[in-house]
């Protein structure tokens, strides 16, 4: 059974959308990355391969990002390690920014998708860095805990059938 659902990061600058496909047999999903540029600036469209997300990677980034907002609402100068799942189809690192409230403030976003192997088998990554809003990301953060609860229950049909 393959599911599909769509989830997207809107920055100022840029948006990020990961189209999922998954089979709720398997302890991931799959998805395609595109980085693309809003409106007004240069146009920059690019997107990954089709790569694997395993589950327990966006609840990691959930909490990655719960737990930053949290340190920058006691700190405006906030920074975090780089973010990166376990298959490399993307990073992401926020840092700075001003935050008053879990969903009231802005903070710069760094994020990159891969764009596959270079001839010398070498990761690409292409992306940049914008502001992005705390009610953006919370609409992100919904949509890829809904992903994460579609693919929970979709396991638990399957290991009924």
């Amino acid at each position: 059974m393959k599911m599909l659902q769509q989830s997207i990061l809107k920055t100022d600058g840029y948006h990020v959308t990961f189209d999922w496909i998954f089979l709720p047999e398997y302890s991931l999903m799959d998805a395609v990355i595109t980085f693309s540029t809003v409106p007004g600036l240069q146009l920059i469209t690019a997107k990954s391969d089709v790569t694997y997300i395993r589950y327990k990677d966006m609840e990691r980034l959930i909490k990655y990002f719960q737990d930053f907002v949290a340190e920058a609402m006691k700190d405006s100068k906030a920074s975090t390690y780089v973010f990166v799942p376990s298959e490399l189809g993307f990073n992401l690192q926020p840092s700075g920014g001003e935050i008053v409230s879990s969903d009231d403030g802005c903070f710069s976003l760094t994020f990159m998708v891969n764009i596959g192997r270079d001839p010398g088998g070498t990761y690409t990554y292409v992306g940049g860095e914008s502001l992005v809003d705390l009610v953006e990301l919370q609409i992100f953060l919904d949509s890829l805990q809904e992903v994460i609860d579609q693919y929970q229950k979709g396991k638990g049909q399957d290991s009924d059938s």
